[in-house]
């Protein structure tokens, strides 16, 4: 039995490889066998990398530094995310990038924490953490009435009876939380009964001028808004002014032709005589 104490040989951790043979009596050296051992003494040191704080659905690199005190240490990493609920899961195939180095795509906003477990040839175990702060992108409002852009504090007007569609399926947000979008319409401040994007003719009936908000919010209950009004034209003022005009054009017409008339008779009344013609004698 051979009993070999590292501290009393003094080497350092790294591959090493003991040839072991044996002498007899008389001198003699028997075959020599040869071993590889991995000497490891020490823990390894472990750095993590990566950005503090990114957008929602933003993609970001996390690097893991790891020493072990000589090239070619055999470790294992093994990873671990827990998002801002709580919940944790290992890595999918699909976010291993490179050697030590992780691809993940967060969703949510909050804190996310990265757990990194390396373990050495000695079974020594490391623990490394780093938070990455996701940063939520805020919804935001984009309204058009029957292809019309609306902004902030508009006045529409429209012809009475007329068909319409106010449509916000347009709004913009973050890839994952697009889906999940909730609309709010109030009309001359009261809720209606609707979480529809569009908002027609149909849904709500407008005789003179309405104020409109329609508030829209994220699963994260950021939001955005947007008020306008809409009032209908009135059709019988139309018609008034329009027969007036008429009225005014007609008796304009009358007037003319009747003092053309006049200037005409006046004319033909007046004789026209020849002068006498004088003779001499």
């Amino acid at each position: 039995t051979v009993h070999i104490v590292n501290s009393e040989l003094g080497v350092e951790d790294g591959f090493w490889m003991f040839e072991i043979f044996v002498k007899d009596n008389f001198l003699r050296n028997s075959n020599i066998i040869s071993q590889i051992l991995i000497i490891d003494n020490n823990p390894p040191i472990v750095q993590l990398s990566s950005s503090n704080s990114i957008s929602e659905s933003e993609s970001v690199l996390v690097y893991a530094q790891v020493d072990d005190y000589f090239s070619g240490s055999p470790i294992s990493l093994t990873w671990t995310i827990t998002d801002p609920s709580g919940s944790s899961r290992g890595l999918f195939e699909h976010e291993f990038y490179h050697n030590s180095t992780i691809q993940l795509t967060l969703n949510n906003s909050g804190f996310w924490d990265v757990n990194l477990l390396v373990r050495d040839s000695a079974n020594f175990l490391v623990r490394e953490n780093l938070s990455i702060f996701v940063e939520n992108i805020n919804p935001q409002v984009v309204l058009d009435l029957d292809g019309l852009s609306i902004g902030q504090g508009d006045e529409i007007i429209l012809t009475s009876g007329s068909s319409w569609i106010l449509n916000a399926s347009g709004s913009t947000d973050s890839p994952n939380d697009i889906d999940d979008i909730t609309f709010e319409w109030f009309i001359d401040g009261q809720k209606i009964d609707s979480k529809n994007p569009e908002l027609t003719n149909l849904d709500i009936e407008i005789d003179s001028k309405t104020d409109i908000l329609l508030v829209i919010y994220d699963d994260d209950q950021f939001s955005d808004n947007i008020s306008f009004s809409i009032s209908i034209s009135q059709n019988e003022d139309e018609n008034i002014s329009f027969a007036v005009i008429l009225f005014s054009g007609v008796s304009i017409f009358f007037v003319v032709i009747l003092l053309v008339f006049k200037i005409f008779v006046s004319r033909g009344s007046n004789s026209f005589e020849l002068p006498k013609w004088k003779s001499k004698n």
